[in-house]
């Protein structure tokens, strides 16, 4: 399993997949009825420096938020490293696509599978999942978020706010 603090979580649609992210620098895909890892995806680079021929990891960035399409074929990871959203397929952590200097802390598919939604610091983008689009800032905020979830028609957003705040988004 994971060597550090689990980041965080999200189960497949189907209930079958688990993925958790770490502070490890890996995202792993588990299977959910018997807790069995699948794949581990390093997503982290980490410096590592040797002393007296000891080798010691001084620091591995994080990948933070992870969530499963809903069709559970592919996943999106916010990694912290590369400042990117990174979108992934589940069974072999191919990247499909990535958009640069995104950062995010909470990012979200819409139940359709066509848009996500990505909530950086104050900023909230959404992107169509269609090669070579870049991410559009729907709006910027005086509060950063913590949590994102599009409501079941894919019209709206909620957004969990470090302000202690809840806002919905039409």
């Amino acid at each position: 399993g994971h060597t550090d603090r689990i980041i965080d979580v999200d189960i497949s649609a189907d209930g079958r997949w688990l993925l958790s992210s770490s502070a490890d620098g890996s995202v792993r895909l588990w299977e959910a009825q018997t807790g069995k890892q699948i794949h581990q995806f390093d997503v982290a680079p980490q410096l590592t420096l040797t002393f007296n021929r000891r080798p010691r990891t001084l620091f591995r960035t994080p990948a933070f938020q992870v969530a499963f399409s809903p069709d559970d074929q592919t996943f999106l990871l916010a990694n912290i490293a590369t400042n990117n959203l990174e979108w992934r397929d589940v069974t072999t952590g191919q990247l499909l696509d990535f958009w640069a200097d995104v950062g995010s802390d909470a990012v979200a598919f819409s139940p359709t599978g066509q848009t996500i939604a990505v909530a950086a610091r104050n900023r909230l983008y959404t992107l169509e999942l269609l090669p070579g689009l870049e991410p559009v800032v729907l709006h910027n905020f005086e509060a950063e978020f913590s949590d994102i979830a599009f409501s079941p028609d894919s019209h709206s957003l909620v957004l969990g706010s470090l302000d202690q705040t809840v806002r919905l988004w039409d």
